[in-house]
């Protein structure tokens, strides 16, 4: 990575510990359910350098089990209050481009036999990206649905 920075933004709510992810459960039958995470209108931003992908790594693995915080993929506009809403207009993507990307590949068809939540399906969702990108670095995330099945398996 350059010697300037990227940076990820972070929001947590406004009004205290309020998770931002999905719960999930299996219930009495034995079927996965969910509850949906309460609806937040206001947040606070901060935003974290991102300096090599050991430091990315460090920054998803402090974050990942505080439910309490998001991580943005846009960056703050110019004059975005803090505490504020969240909105395209107040976290607008960056017309330069950035060096931290990430990859949502919740349903990706899988090859038979791959589980979704193993090294072999990353491998395969790498392969499947355009050729600028199957060398690069990458930190890998879970998301807290990760592998969760319909009971008709889907």
């Amino acid at each position: 990575m350059p010697e300037n920075p990227s940076f990820i933004t972070l929001v947590r709510p406004e009004n205290g510990d309020i998770p931002l992810s999905k719960y999930f459960y299996t219930d009495e039958n034995g079927c996965p359910k969910s509850e949906p995470y309460p609806l937040v209108k206001t947040f606070r931003w901060w935003r974290e350098p991102v300096t090599s992908i050991h430091n990315l790594h460090e920054l998803v693995r402090r974050y990942y089990q505080d439910r309490g915080v998001a991580m943005l993929f846009g960056v703050p506009a110019e004059g975005t209050p803090n505490p504020t809403t969240r909105q395209k207009a107040h976290f607008p993507e960056p017309t330069q481009g950035r060096q931290v990307i990430a990859f949502d590949i919740d349903g990706m068809p899988l090859p038979e036999g791959v589980r979704p939540c193993s090294l072999e399906a990353l491998e395969y969702a790498r392969s499947q990206l355009p050729v600028a990108f199957r060398r690069a670095s990458f930190v890998a995330q879970w998301s807290n649905s990760a592998g969760v099945h319909k009971p008709d398996g889907t």
